[in-house]
C-alpha cells in the first residue's frame, strides 16, 4: 500500500465519493473539463427553437466550478448544435454533471442527444514573439 500523503488522502476521499481526481506531487490538481451535449434536430426550424430555449436559461451561478456554457452551431448540417459546459475542478466519474443531465433533458425535446464528458489532456500554446 502506498504511503498516504495529503494529496493521496484527498484523492482517496474524492474517489470514494464518486469523483475522479488527478494528483500532482504537491497535492490534488484542479482540472479543466468540459461536457459536450450534441443535438441533432430535424432541421433549421427545430434548431432555431432550441437556440431560443437556450437563450431563456439563466446562468446557474450556484454551480461550483462552472466556468461557461457555450452553444455552437454546425457549419455543416443546419440542425446540428453543440453545447459546451466548461468546468474547473473535480469531475464525476461518468463525466456528466447534474446540470449537464438537466440541459440534455431540456434539449432532447428538439431532437437526438449525445452527452459526454471530456478532460483536458494536453494543449498547444501560441508562443509569444520575443521583443529584441
Amino acid at each position: 500500500m502506498p504511503k498516504i500523503t495529503n494529496g493521496t488522502a484527498f484523492a482517496t476521499l474524492y474517489g470514494q465519493l464518486g469523483y475522479r481526481l488527478i494528483q500532482l506531487t504537491t497535492g490534488p490538481a484542479i482540472m479543466l473539463w468540459i461536457e459536450v451535449i450534441q443535438l441533432r434536430s430535424s432541421g433549421r426550424e427545430q434548431a432555431s427553437r432550441a437556440v431560443s430555449a437556450f437563450r431563456e436559461i439563466p446562468f446557474p451561478n450556484r454551480e461550483k466550478g462552472l466556468e461557461s456554457i457555450d452553444l455552437f452551431q454546425s457549419l455543416g448540417p443546419e440542425g446540428d448544435l453543440s453545447l459546451f459546459i466548461r468546468w474547473q475542478g473535480v469531475f464525476p466519474l461518468n463525466g456528466k454533471s447534474r446540470l449537464g443531465f438537466q440541459l440534455a433533458a431540456a434539449l432532447s425535446e428538439f431532437g437526438q442527444i449525445h452527452h459526454c464528458g471530456w478532460q483536458r489532456r494536453d494543449s498547444l500554446k501560441k508562443k509569444k514573439a520575443s521583443s529584441t
